[in-house]
């Protein structure tokens, strides 16, 4: 929820190594439409020397998860972290996903900017709450 505003539900269905993991998740549409469902193998490496993390997901199936309503598709969805200083990181996103349902109209126009929101988010949740200081 702190990155996803839309999340309705979440879980690791299954461990699969210390880098790996089968992960499901709900998402509230923006819409009239049922909410989206996806099912994802996600792993991960990180570089000690360097700091440099990478994350993959892909779409899959398991078991343990029977399909309730639209499945979203994710192609690819990749993250890269960089250290690039003290304190200081760059991400870098690339994504490919059908989220089904959706023109490539909207994809060509909504998807851009709703992408960029979620990486601000994320940029956001890292910088330290301000408190007022009475004086």
């Amino acid at each position: 929820k702190l990155w996803e505003k839309d999340l309705q539900k979440s879980k690791v269905v299954e461990t699969l190594d210390k880098d790996a993991e089968i992960y499901h998740y709900v998402i509230r549409s923006l819409s009239q439409q049922p909410p989206r469902e996806y099912v994802l193998l996600r792993t991960w490496q990180s570089d000690p020397q360097t700091g440099t993390l990478v994350v993959a997901a892909t779409s899959t199936d398991h078991r343990d998860v029977p399909q309730k309503g639209i499945r979203a598709e994710v192609l690819t969805c990749q993250y890269l972290i960089e250290a690039i200083g003290l304190r200081k990181s760059r991400l870098t996103h690339v994504c490919r996903i059908d989220c089904r349902g959706r023109t490539p109209e909207w994809y060509n126009k909504m998807s851009g900017h709703m992408l960029a929101a979620d990486l601000m988010r994320i940029r956001d949740s890292f910088k330290p709450e301000m408190k007022e200081t009475k004086i």
